[in-house]
Formats: C-alpha cells, structure tokens, sequence
C-alpha cells in the first residue's frame, strides 16, 4: 500500500512539476472568430467526450433581436454543426454542460414568443436538451409571471439540472429583482423554485452544486434586509448556500464602501469556496485597490468567512468574469482588463483577454494577455484534458490575435496549448476510455481486453483518494459521492497492473 501511494504521487508530482515550467510558455494552438456582420457573443464553453468543444452565446438575426447560438467544433475549431433559437426578445444562452447520455444542456433566457410553445412570463429560464448530434430532445421554460434571466446551470447528482439567476415577479416595469433558483428532474420538470433577497435588487450569476448536495452560489446585492443582513455600500458581492432542498442555510455578503459584482463561484478542494468578482473598492473586506476597477478573487471556508481576498490588474479596469479549480492546485481565471502596469505585463488593445493563474494562496504564479487593437473580452476559461486551456468571448479586434473580423463583434474560441506534462508517459493506457467525460460524478469505464471486476481508485490532485471500489463491475455506471468539480485521476488495477486516465468531474 505504501508503495502504491509513493506512485500515485509521483505522478502527481511529475505533473505539478512540468506543468509551473509549462503554464509560462503557453501558446494559441488555434484562435476563430464566428459570426455574421451584426453583432455575437459567447459566454460559455467546454470540452466534450470524444473529443472537441461546445460553445454557447448568442448573435443577431434578421428575424430576432438577439438569438440563442450554439456552436459544436471539432478538435481543431471547426464547427461540426451550429445551432440558433430565438424570439423577438432578447435571448442568450449562458451556460452548457454536457450530459451522461453524451448530449447536451443548455440554460439560457428566452422570451415569450418566436420559437417558444409555452412560457409563464415576458422571458423564462429555459433549458434545451440536445442530443449528441444537436437534434433537439426537449425544451422547458420556467419563471415567475414576469421577467426571469437566467445566468447558470449545474448538473445534479441525482441527474437533473439547477438554473440559477434572477426574477423580477412584481409587475412590469418595477425594477426590484431577487435570486431565482430553480430544480428540475432528469426530463426538465419542476421539482421545486425558491426566490431569495431583499427590498431592493439582487443578482445571481453563478452556481454549483457542492460535495453535500446542496448548492453554493455567488451574485450581487445592494439590499440590507430580507436574507441580507448587512451592505458595505453600493453592490456587495453576496454568496448564498442552499441544502438540497433549495432550504437557506446561510447568506452573506462582501466588499466595500464602492461596489462589487460576481460572476463565478466554485467550490474549492478543501471543501470552501473561490469566487471571481471585481471591484472598485479599497476599504472594508477589500485590502487594496491599484485604480478603476480591479479583479478581486475571494476564497472563503465551508462557512462562508472569509480566508483571504486579492486584487489583481494595474491602474485602469480589470475583471476576473471566471474561475475554475486547477489541476495543479490553485485557481485559474478568466477576465478581461484594460490595464498594462502592476500584475498586468502587456496589453495589445483598448481591452485584452486575460487569463492567469493564482496558487492555493492567492499569488500569481502566471500571467498572459491576448488580444488585438479592439476590445477582446473573455468569459469563459477552462482547462482541457490535454493539459492547455480553452475559452470564449467576443471581439471587434481586426489585428493582433484576431485578424480577420466579420462585423461588429464576434464569438471567438481560442484554444491554448498544453500547460502539463503528457500523462501517457506514465501508463496512462489511450484504450481505456471514460464516457462521458468531462462528467457530473457518474461515468463508465470502457476498457477492452479487462475482464471482470477491477479494483478502480479515485484521486484528487492533492492525491486523497475519493473513491474506491476493489471489485468495481464496469459493465455498471459508476458514481462519485461527495466530490466537487475538478480534475481527478481514475487508477484501474487488473492483475497485478495499474492504468491511469483523467477525469472532468463538473458539477
């Protein structure tokens, strides 16, 4: 047993140590714009099992306002197939994950007619399953009477879905809004929708469901009653978590005397919590401010206190819009900034992608912007299974980064090369694949040639084992307990041999 531990951590050592010499050099293996001469966005994308990615937004149309856009690429960037749903509203879609059945969900806002068959008020949450191929298998929509946009969606692990974002179910024209949170069975029923806040305005822009099956989930406020039990002043940064059953177990709220705002939460491997938000303060939970805006990454304990905070840019505006948990420990982030001085080393443009990576701590251990002379904006970043980092955004950049422009803006989809160490020098066996993957936490092993029951263990990447199994059935699905989303390593002992594959588990 010592021996077996002293090899799983070699190998996750070997991958820490290329991978800090790796991050500094990575480089745009493809970069591609899509769109028309209006306007399009992306806001969402992912890898997918079998390989390439799905991304999702929305662009202008002739017939709508603005429509639902779904794009599916291959390995290379080249769409495979693209979707577009709209109404005469305004719609977008804002997140994408990919289901056990190897399809699709998409969680997005839609308004009450065009393409829609039923809805409950002006725009609804909606969900759209696809299958594999993007053949529409279901849509629902849910809300309250009025307006309802929804910002994001987390799998369950009971195999539905959560949408999380915010209503306005007063009236028309009334501008008091609340965190909407919505969960629906594995078919897009209703199972159950609670409204939380205050008097005045909130927002959510983020959930997850975390390691005890309730849901964490990170927005804005400026209300100090209701579930608000306090404001700093302007917009506070505001974290709410939720049993199961959508049931408050605590709320609360950050920043300073300026405002603050969120768009990503994630639960961390030691079980609290990171969130991306920016902010124009530099008093109360803010420690400083370097000019404008700055990106403010918060990490907080499973209680929601705070641990640490931290600005990150230079002088003029900076925003971290996205965070992930790190497959060498720490946190990637996604954003934009529009500056070129303190943690910021250059800047092509009037606003560039920017993308770094922080320790477990908060330090910088990378940085790299890309862009053009324009504004180059990203709101997604991921890491891939080969080690390197895919994302999206929009752009009207016409050099640099992003050469050629179709008008306007455009969706983009960028792809960096590797930042770690290729895993199948170390026995990690290419025929033995995992689908889906990325997952929710249940997967099945296809390994020809492995006969039998096989003793399958799960490791984190700090190398704790989080499943195990000695006499695993792989003709059966296999599920992961209490786990948060992340990279994990799946060993695979037959007869006296161990195989190795990685798994995205995103919850």
């Amino acid at each position: 047993m010592k021996s077996q531990t002293l090899q799983i951590f070699s190998l996750l050592l070997i991958l820490l140590c290329f991978s800090s010499t790796s991050f500094a050099q990575t480089e745009i293996e493809w970069v591609y714009n899509y769109g028309n001469s209006g306007s399009e966005i992306g806001l969402a994308v992912t890898e997918t099992a079998g390989g390439g990615y799905i991304a999702v937004g929305a662009k202008d149309s002739e017939s709508f306002s603005d429509e639902w856009w779904i794009i599916k690429l291959d390995d290379d960037g080249v769409i495979v197939w693209e979707k577009c749903i709209g109404s005469t509203r305004f719609d977008r879609a804002y997140d994408v994950k990919q289901t056990a059945d190897g399809g699709y969900a998409i969680a997005g806002s839609f308004g009450d007619d065009g393409d829609i068959v039923e809805h409950n008020g002006i725009t609804d949450f909606s969900l759209l399953k696809l299958d594999v191929n993007g053949e529409i298998e279901w849509q629902k929509f849910h809300g309250t009477p009025f307006n309802n946009l929804v910002h994001s969606l987390s799998l369950t692990a009971d195999g539905g879905y959560m949408l999380a974002g915010n209503s306005n179910g007063l009236a028309p024209g009334d501008n008091i809004s609340k965190g909407l949170f919505i969960k629906l069975s594995p078919g897009g029923e209703l199972e159950w929708m609670k409204e939380y806040g205050g008097s005045i305005s909130e927002e959510i822009y983020s959930i997850q469901q975390t390691s005890d099956f309730g849901y964490v989930a990170a927005g804005c406020t400026n209300s100090v009653d209701g579930v608000l039990e306090g404001n700093n002043g302007g917009n506070d940064l505001w974290v709410i978590k939720m049993d199961q059953n959508g049931e408050l177990e605590w709320s609360k709220t950050y920043g300073g005397s300026e405002s603050e705002a969120t768009r990503s939460i994630r639960q961390a491997a030691d079980g609290g919590y990171i969130v991306a938000a920016y902010t124009a303060s530099g008093d109360g939970d803010v420690s400083d401010n370097y000019g404008g805006q700055d990106a403010w990454l918060v990490k907080l304990d499973e209680n929601g206190d705070l641990e640490w905070e931290g600005n990150y840019g230079g002088e003029k505006q900076d925003r971290a819009l996205s965070v992930r948990n790190a497959s060498t420990g720490g946190y990637l982030v996604g954003g934009w900034t529009r500056s070129s001085d303190q943690d910021v080393a250059n800047n092509s443009g009037l606003i560039d992608i920017w993308i770094f990576k922080i320790d477990d701590d908060g330090e910088i251990e990378w940085e790299q912007t890309f862009g053009g002379g324009g504004i180059d904006q990203c709101f997604d970043a991921k890491e891939t299974f080969d080690g390197g980092i895919v994302a999206t955004g929009n752009t009207n950049s016409i050099n640099g980064d992003f050469p050629l422009n179709n008008g306007s803006f455009d969706f983009w989809v960028m792809k960096l090369s590797p930042v770690f160490v290729n895993l199948n020098e170390n026995n990690f066996d290419p025929s033995i694949e995992i689908f889906p993957n990325p997952n929710s936490g249940q997967f099945t092993i296809q390994a020809p040639g492995l006969q039998g029951n096989l003793d399958i263990t799960i490791y984190d990447m700090q190398g704790r084992v989080v499943y195990s199994n000695p006499s695993a059935d792989i003709n059966h699905a296999i599920s992961v307990g209490e786990t948060s989303s992340g990279l994990y390593l799946v060993e695979i002992r037959s007869k006296d041999k161990s195989y190795y594959q990685k798994i995205q588990i995103d919850r």
